[in-house]
């Protein structure tokens, strides 16, 4: 099948010396996950991810993040299969066109792809469906093509369905002859066989019994995503269908037993003023996916932003809108919440203090608790690291919204060898820093939300100022309404662990301190109450893999040559020890909004009873 009438080249590639926000610019606009870039050469280079490009600077160049560059492509002869074999590989819906001269021709997108495929036989013709899997380096579309055909079978059609770091699963269309022949074979050949018994109907049939409105839900979140500018990946990378989830077994083919996931019910959210849509909404569709409904308490700073979301869900759910209802309230509304016996699941973000006052009344009714609190979040810069790289990835994890993240940067230990060309290059950089109106671009850091959070800066700054320890910045900065705190972030210089640094203060204060080697560093890291995120700079594989061992951070999330700063959500996003153990996203985080209930169904004529207990009347 010829794809070349398919190539596109209605959006040009960017060039690298484009700034990042002509890239942001781009994915506004489109629906694309990737942009190609070219040099002034006009030499293909690579793709910018989208979920990449929200962590750089907007003002810089593409150029300077060259390191995030993915390189993958197809060429213009590239089978219509192995095409879209590639978009799954590289979880892309852009793909760049390359010829043999490696000069770049267009881009395929995937929706284009998929569409030949209702033109297959794959739709059309009869037979049976089989899935194998094979590890990822061992497997080949020609050696699944001549085992199908050794067999006297005719492969129909053939697409990878399912693919991971180590397995790859590949769905196939072949004809109905010599298909037990064909499964055969394909063992021998060390293919497990995924799917092709005739009990998948009936496993079908009982995971259609689920809730209706979990099978409804998608199209209507799908919808509410697209109305949130923002919003854009939130339900990425959350792993398997629940409604799917069934694991069964056969008992002297008497007995079917198998797990059921049925809806928890009502959840209940409590998010803090940062972040208040993406933590909202990484809850509700997962809870909505689930079939259950949220009662959600935003923030009393962000209950305009939870009106306007509220808003539009009304506009897009139809019969629906009552699965989101909002709570606007203080403390006590919080206390309400977590004591109503209704509600069986209490999804709670903030504060470490938050989170102990609330968590023992959930639990004093056995209810279900999903923390996500404090961060006092470290990084290590060993002696191979990148400095300019680090002093840029330290800088946005220190200061970015102004240190008000759970994920931000307080604390970083930095090796004596490099140290001091360190910290100079950290000061100049920190004096680039533009400090104004969030609403405007070209602003990198925005006003504390509070005159609470900004006294609490000051007082712990001039605590340490009161003991001679090097303090740089931390001043108030008068822009427009005085009502607002604005601050220069503040560099704190230090010889030994002060009381300050084992505290999370909400705002940019970032504690550097030297060490000598790589243990105590992690020591140093580990040994404050929470858990949350960490990360190393380093180009030594031996460091990094004893910084991700057993033997290394303690946290929920530890990082490689990137800062602390951010929420990953194709991966599980939550901590260890004060930061409450909860996870919000990752691959399972749907089994918290269900519940599991196990079933046996006896449908023979004799009663098995447990452990083989005889109980007759004789």
């Amino acid at each position: 099948m010829d794809l070349t009438s398919y190539i596109l080249n209605d959006i040009k590639p960017l060039n690298n010396n484009s700034k990042i926000s002509d890239l942001m610019l781009l994915f506004s606009q489109l629906t694309f996950s990737h942009i190609p870039i070219i040099n002034k050469e006009q030499v293909f280079l690579g793709s910018f991810s989208e979920t990449d490009a929200h962590c750089f600077e907007s003002d810089l160049p593409l150029s300077n993040y060259k390191y995030a560059i993915e390189d993958f492509f197809v060429r213009a002869d590239t089978t219509w299969l192995d095409v879209l074999q590639a978009f799954t590989k590289h979880s892309t819906n852009v793909m760049p066109v390359l010829n043999e001269k490696n000069d770049y021709l267009g881009y395929y997108e995937l929706k284009d792809i998929i569409g030949l495929f209702n033109e297959t036989p794959f739709f059309y013709d009869s037979g049976g469906v089989l899935v194998v899997e094979k590890g990822v380096d061992d497997y080949s579309f020609s050696e699944i093509s001549q085992i199908v055909e050794s067999n006297n079978g005719k492969l129909l059609g053939a697409f990878v369905s399912k693919s991971n770091n180590d397995i790859i699963q590949v769905t196939l269309k072949i004809g109905n002859t010599g298909l037990n022949n064909i499964i055969q074979t394909f063992r021998r050949y060390s293919y497990n066989i995924i799917s092709g018994h005739e009990e998948d109907s009936y496993i079908e049939r009982l995971a259609a019994s689920a809730s209706q409105f979990a099978l409804q839900s998608r199209t209507t979140i799908d919808r509410f995503v697209l109305e949130m500018d923002e919003g854009t990946g939130i339900t990425q990378g959350q792993g398997e269908d629940p409604q799917a989830m069934l694991q069964w077994s056969i008992d002297g083919g008497q007995t079917f037993s198998y797990e059921l996931w049925q809806p928890i019910g009502v959840v209940g959210c409590i998010t803090a003023f940062n972040f208040p849509m993406a933590v909202f909404a990484w809850n509700f569709c997962l809870a909505a996916v689930c079939g259950n409904s949220i009662i959600w308490k935003p923030s009393p700073h962000s209950n305009k932003c939870a009106e306007a979301i509220k808003n539009i869900w009304d506009k897009v759910s139809g019969d629906h809108k009552d699965l989101v209802q909002i709570l606007q309230g203080g403390n006590n509304a919080a206390i309400d919440l977590c004591n109503d016996i209704n509600i069986p699941l209490i999804s709670a973000t903030g504060s470490t203090k938050m989170g102990k006052d609330l968590a023992p009344l959930v639990a004093a009714r056995l209810g279900r608790t999903l923390l996500e609190l404090g961060g006092n979040n470290a990084a290590i810069v060993c002696p191979t690291a990148d400095i300019d790289l680090t002093v840029k990835g330290i800088t946005f994890s220190a200061c970015g919204t102004s240190g008000q993240r759970c994920t931000s940067l307080r604390r970083a230990f930095i090796h004596e060898d490099i140290y001091n060309e360190f910290i100079a290059k950290l000061h100049t950089y920190y004096g680039t820093l533009t400090i104004g109106d969030p609403s405007k671009t070209s602003s990198q850091l925005g006003p504390l939300i509070s005159k609470h959070s900004f006294e609490s800066m000051q007082d712990t700054l001039k605590n340490l100022r009161s003991r001679n320890i090097q303090v740089t910045g931390g001043e108030r900065i008068n822009i427009e309404n005085p009502n607002e705190y604005y601050v220069q972030p503040a560099i704190v210089e230090v010889e030994h662990i002060e009381p300050e640094m084992l505290n999370e203060v909400f705002a940019p204060i970032l504690y550097v301190k030297k060490f000598t080697k790589l243990q105590d560093a992690i020591q140093m890291q580990n040994d404050v109450k929470q858990g949350l995120s960490s990360s190393i700079f380093t180009n030594d594989m031996r460091e990094s893999e004893l910084f991700l061992s057993s033997e290394g951070s303690d946290c929920g999330i530890a990082n490689v040559n990137i800062g602390t700063s951010g929420a990953e959500i194709g991966g599980a996003f939550g901590g260890e020890k004060d930061t409450g153990g909860g996870r919000e996203s990752g691959s399972d985080a749907w089994k918290t909004y269900m519940r599991r209930v196990t079933a046996t169904v006896n449908y023979g004529s004799e009663l098995p009873l447990a452990q083989g207990v005889e109980f007759d009347e004789t």
